[in-house]
């Protein structure tokens, strides 16, 4: 098996949110960032952040309107709808703009972990 295939839900789900016109931000649940297709998937200036724990989820929900997981989102937070699956991977769609945290956005995170 391949790594595009191990990967692809998550690939597919960052190439379709290139095409959203509402997107302002994007979490990743579940999964390693350097699994997820990145920028170079979703070819667009939008911020992404990690969502490794469930404070993390708690303290960024405002600032991203889509989540892309390879896990169940929390049932607090089940303002996020299911819009579509991919193998393991689901696309989730919050209502609602996104609230800026330019301290917490991936470049910045891996910045400071030295990633």
């Amino acid at each position: 098996m391949t790594l595009w295939n191990v990967f692809s839900g998550n690939l597919l789900a960052f190439q379709k949110l290139s095409t959203e016109e509402t997107l302002c931000g994007v979490g990743i649940w579940g999964f390693p960032w350097y699994q997820s297709g990145g920028y170079t998937y979703l070819h667009r200036n939008v911020p992404i952040f990690l969502v490794e724990q469930d404070q993390d989820f708690e303290q960024l929900t405002q600032s991203f309107n889509y989540l892309v997981a390879n896990v169940p989102v929390p049932p607090q937070y089940q303002n996020y709808a299911l819009q579509q699956c991919w193998k393991s991977t689901c696309l989730y769609k919050r209502q609602g703009s996104c609230v800026q945290t330019p301290d917490k956005h991936i470049n910045q995170v891996l910045k400071q972990r030295g990633e």
